[in-house]
């Protein structure tokens, strides 16, 4: 399974950073290596997350996404700030 990641991530990640050189150049910005390597890791997120989608609905691809814990961990994180977010924005609202 690393490789059907791995591949779908590199082209991602290809295209991402594609079009942000491209954008520095049009706008006449020096490229920054850390929006590039953000932008890369972006991508990894991307294809991990769509994976992780899709393994709801193939329950044969659930099994082999099992390595992706780490992606899991993000994915509940940011739903649990965003939740505390929104309930702390909706309480404390006047």
């Amino acid at each position: 399974m690393d490789e059907a990641i791995f591949l779908p991530t590199i082209v991602v990640g290809l295209l991402s950073v594609g079009l942000y050189l491209f954008t520095c150049h049009k706008k006449k910005r020096d490229v920054d290596l850390s929006i590039l390597v953000n932008v890369f890791l972006c991508a990894s997120g991307i294809v991990c997350g769509f994976f992780l989608m899709l393994a709801t609905v193939v329950p044969s691809l659930k099994e082999e996404l099992e390595t992706l814990n780490l992606y899991i961990f993000i994915s509940g994180m940011v739903i649990l700030v965003v939740s505390i977010r929104s309930i702390y924005s909706e309480v404390t609202r006047e």
